[in-house]
């Protein structure tokens, strides 16, 4: 399913679906206006650990990304998916 898919709603939950949908297929870059908050820090321990490992492994991941007013733990950036 695409988020266009998505009926048209003045629903709160069906348009942060919708957008969650589109950053998950394009990726941070599409979002330069809506992504708030890159380069924050990890907030928790575990969140650490989990950030390390992925940076370790070669992974170009984000902590704390802010999107339509929540913030998503870790993000990798779609552009980066595609290439690996």
């Amino acid at each position: 399913m695409q988020p266009e898919e998505l009926e048209r709603s003045d629903n709160e939950a069906v348009r942060l679906l919708r957008e969650y949908m589109v950053l998950a297929r394009d990726g941070l870059t599409k979002w330069a206006g809506v992504v708030t908050g890159i380069g924050a820090e990890v907030e928790s321990p575990f969140e650490a650990a989990v950030y390390a490992r992925l940076r370790a492994e070669g992974l170009d991941v984000h902590p704390q990304v802010g999107v339509s007013g929540y913030r998503i733990d870790l993000t990798r950036d779609q552009a980066v998916c595609r290439q690996s």
